[in-house]
């Protein structure tokens, strides 16, 4: 299987979506891709794959609330915070606040550009003081199981988390604060915080997880010790006892949870949510089982682009960059997906006739597209191409939404080429009329053919710039038939002109020899159609 590269909406001020998939939520039937349709329409070209529906992400939270997202900007920007801010109850748990933490918790979770999550307090000299039991004084027994059921699920949400997760424990953690703290994978704390699980002294025990996970941080003797007593522990006890991972000066807990936090979003994104998948599995297994996870995930990481940019920064001696990362060339990634025969011959995607004009090819580069299509007349904040790496949910959550259009480049091998003449000779020729659709005549021109499916079926989806080249050339194929506007392509200077200064942008000379295809999905009516200009038509995958 190729690689992919989307065409998506700039979503600016708005949700992005949980990317379990390329797929958007039914309410955006008006862009490209219901589910059913993108799945079932690739299924010829690799294994098929299953997707979960979406959910939406808003990071944005009324300043009223007691829990707060706030994100990090700049270099920082792959850094999330939860912030406690219930200062009239020194951020003790109510009802609204557990809604808050779950929501904030799902949402982190749903946002693929978040690295590392930090929760912290605004209110001084207290994290969180644990359940609000004024509020739990007027409520029935049954409610209060129900909360604390909730309670131990959220933090349990909260534990499972894909990314890192840091408390900032300044003053108080007490009860369910503590038990949040315990579901976090890293703990900084000052020196005046005090940490304690006291709900013996009301003849009750734990209910949020303080029973399974602080014996299985400081162990089995120590825990039972806390937990008969309901003693306080102090920053630096805390820290001999193993409970937090640093104990600074009183006020520096931020301070220290950010650098930290600063260093892993550095990192391999992906590398680090499979190493806390390692631990976090193994340590439930045996150590042969755990041996195995921790091979399952280093599997998963052997052909991203995170593992290529570190390989490569490694041998140029420079620390990695995940925007170099995101740059790096599509063209050389081929998903797992299935296996492709070696090419037999040398195929130039140009054609059938041999004498055909022929063109640089377009470097398959996001930001090369971008430029290209930018500069014919595509407003920036309208479109953007994006890539995926993958079809496995991780790198499909680095797809931004909603989607508009899917280029997918595959390498042209003999078996693929039987394959497109087989295609296109049983396609059956049921287009809508307003599919934009035009016949390759230039060789190597597939990218440009390729963006000029994608943007020309998605005209009102999107707004041109007046007067723009590609205005003007929407304008005046519209009309014409497949071969006419690849004739109408083949003869416009001004084209060949932009696609010359785009195929000479990259970071890569251009091969002599291409052996890789473009060819665009889109969806028109509520069908899915697949769009190669080397084919006669359209190709119909349904609804």
């Amino acid at each position: 299987m190729g690689a992919f590269r989307v065409l998506s909406r700039k979503l600016i001020n708005l949700s992005r979506h949980s990317l379990q998939n390329l797929p958007i939520p039914a309410k955006h039937l008006a862009h490209p891709f219901p589910a059913s349709n993108f799945s079932d329409g690739i299924k010829s070209f690799s294994h098929p794959w299953q997707y979960s529906h979406c959910r939406t992400l808003i990071l944005e939270s009324v300043s009223s609330e007691p829990v707060r997202l706030h994100r990090l900007s700049d270099s920082d920007s792959g850094i999330v915070e939860v912030h406690l801010d219930r200062p009239e109850a020194k951020n003790a748990i109510s009802k609204e606040m557990l809604r808050g933490l779950r929501h904030a918790f799902e949402s982190v979770d749903c946002d693929p550009s978040v690295n590392v999550m930090m929760i912290r307090s605004t209110v001084p000299k207290v994290f969180c003081a644990g359940a609000d039991l004024k509020e739990r004084k007027n409520m029935t027994a049954s409610e209060v199981q129900s909360f604390v059921t909730s309670l131990r699920s959220a933090f349990s949400f909260l534990e499972a988390l894909r990314i890192p997760t840091i408390s900032v424990i300044e003053g108080a953690a007490l009860g369910g604060g503590l038990e949040m703290a315990l579901a976090c994978d890293l703990r900084i704390c000052g020196e005046d915080a005090k940490l304690s699980l006291p709900e013996t002294g009301l003849a009750i025990i734990p209910g949020a997880g303080g029973t399974a996970r602080l014996p299985r941080l400081v162990g089995k003797s120590i825990a039972k010790e806390l937990i008969f007593t309901g003693r306080k522990v102090s920053g630096r006890d805390a820290i001999s006892i193993g409970l937090v991972n640093y104990c600074v000066p009183a006020g520096g807990a931020y301070v220290k949870a950010l650098e930290i936090a600063q260093e892993i979003n550095q990192k391999g994104p992906l590398a680090i949510k499979m190493a806390k998948k390692a631990i976090d599995e193994g340590l439930e297994v045996g150590l042969e089982s755990a041996m195995e996870v921790e091979e399952e995930c280093y599997k998963e990481l052997l052909n991203t682009v995170d593992r290529l940019e570190g390989l490569a920064a490694f041998a140029e001696k420079r620390k990695p960059s995940p925007k170099r990362a995101l740059k790096r060339l599509l063209a050389f990634h081929f998903c797992n997906c299935c296996v492709l025969e070696a090419p037999k011959a040398t195929m130039a995607t140009i054609d059938e006739s041999p004498s055909a004009k022929r063109w640089l090819p377009l470097e398959a580069n996001p930001d090369v597209m971008n430029q290209f299509l930018w500069g014919l007349g595509l407003p920036e904040d309208e479109a953007e191409c994006n890539d995926v790496y993958g079809l496995d949910e991780a790198l499909l959550s680095m797809v931004p939404k909603p989607v508009l259009a899917v280029l997918f480049l595959y390498p042209i091998t003999q078996k693929s080429e039987e394959e497109r003449l087989q295609q296109d000779k049983d396609a059956k020729k049921d287009h809508s009329d307003r599919v934009y659709f035009m016949k390759q005549t230039v060789g190597n021109a597939c990218g440009t053919i390729g963006l000029l499916h994608a943007i020309g079926n998605v005209t009102s989806e999107i707004k041109l710039s007046e007067g723009s080249f590609l205005d003007r050339f929407y304008k005046s194929t519209r009309s014409m038939d497949p071969m006419e506007r690849a004739v109408f392509l083949e003869k416009d200077r001004e084209m060949e002109d932009a696609h010359s200064v785009a195929a000479t942008a990259g970071e890569t000379a251009p091969p002599e020899n291409v052996n890789t295809h473009f060819i665009c999905f889109t969806c028109v009516d509520g069908k899915l159609y697949e769009l190669d200009g080397r084919k006669s038509g359209p190709i119909s995958h349904g609804v």
